[in-house]
């Protein structure tokens, strides 16, 4: 006959096993291309009307191209995603940059909304360059060049989204909250490829995998002992 603490320690056990497992797949990012513009097609051009994009916990990628943002046929992309409850936008990675100017020197712009949309185009932004009232540089939360151009292309790896919070619009702070946002990214000049990882993690810290093996432990140390 098997007696109640053997059996009450037998499902402690198999519990804490669950949890271990649950905590280890949770730990496994969820990485994922969301939008491909070679694949899915051109991300919009219009900063009121951007493409809405689906992200979820872990690393969301969008490969694009912009360029030629104040001329014929320019090109700039314009997409908007939703944190959900739960989770935090906690980095903004630059994994590849796609220079083709002549030069090889030159950086593209992006800029972040907490919105849907983003209250500039192009010109706008020019404006804002010319320092006039009627396009505040606070009407969007941050913006930042990026890429360098180069040879090494020393962006690449980088984490903008901190950077993007210093050098114009209203500024954050990192981590940013569950909420509606909108990345707006041109080149004024020649053709640009890039490719962009929002990071979006769980607000709640998951109890580690040691924490589970510690209780574990204190079990089996527990039962020797009766």
């Amino acid at each position: 006959m098997i007696c109640s603490t053997h059996r009450s320690f037998t499902a402690f056990i198999a519990v804490a096993a669950f949890l271990s497992w649950t905590v280890s797949a949770a730990n496994q990012s969820h990485a994922a291309i969301v939008h491909d513009e070679g694949i899915h097609g051109e991300l919009s051009n219009d900063n009121l009307a951007p493409t809405v994009l689906n992200f979820t916990i872990g690393e969301n990628t969008v490969i694009g191209d912009v360029a030629n943002a104040r001329g014929f046929l320019a090109n700039t992309d314009v997409f908007s995603f939703v944190v959900p409850n739960g989770a935090v936008w906690d980095s903004l990675i630059l994994t590849d940059y796609r220079d083709n100017s002549p030069n090889k020197d030159n950086a593209a712009f992006l800029a972040i909304d907490d919105s849907d949309s983003f209250p500039y185009d192009s010109f706008g932004l020019d404006e804002i360059n010319n320092a006039n009232p009627a396009f505040p540089a606070d009407a969007f939360i941050g913006g930042t060049t990026f890429g360098g151009g180069g040879p090494t292309n020393p962006d690449v790896g980088r984490d903008l989204l901190p950077r993007a919070a210093n050098v114009v619009g209203a500024g954050y702070t990192t981590p940013l909250p569950s909420g509606n946002y909108t990345i707006y990214i041109q080149q004024t000049d020649a053709a640009t490829g890039y490719t962009l990882t929002v990071n979006l993690v769980s607000a709640i810290p998951e109890p580690s995998s040691a924490t589970v093996l510690m209780l574990v432990g204190a079990a089996v140390v527990m039962r020797r002992r009766r």
